[in-house]
């Protein structure tokens, strides 16, 4: 399994990213832990929020690339984008999970806000 991941900042152009359909693309949204499903919604919030900390980059996307003789579950998929958010410190901050079918090479998408409202303090990107 590969996992590659960055801050980025634009939120909406991730979000238009994240669910295309071009391709041949089928996005499955399999977790937001934010608002009522809007990803694009979500994204510009969370961005808002990093925004406070003059931050640039206000979002964390990873994405999870298994072998691709393995197909991944949703529960599996899930399971990884929590592993992930363990590792890297930011278990409590709330993340969107998209799955990617992606033909022959299925890969699972995982954005992070990386700034708690509670402490308003950027997650810093040295572990990634």
């Amino acid at each position: 399994m590969i996992v590659k991941g960055k801050p980025r900042s634009g939120p909406e152009q991730l979000a238009a990213y994240l669910m295309r359909t071009a391709d041949g693309e089928h996005p499955t949204l399999l977790q937001l832990q934010y608002g009522d499903g809007d990803l694009r919604k979500a994204f510009l919030d969370w961005h808002a929020v990093g925004e406070g900390t003059r931050g640039e980059y206000t979002l964390y996307h990873a994405q999870i690339a298994p072998d691709p003789r393995y197909k991944l579950t949703p529960e599996q998929c899930l399971r990884a984008a929590e592993i992930l958010a363990e590792d890297l410190g930011m278990k409590d901050h709330p993340r969107a999970v998209v799955l990617h079918d992606g033909h022959d090479k299925p890969h699972v998408h995982v954005v992070f806000m990386r700034t708690p409202i509670d402490t308003m303090t950027m997650w810093a990107d040295g572990k990634n």
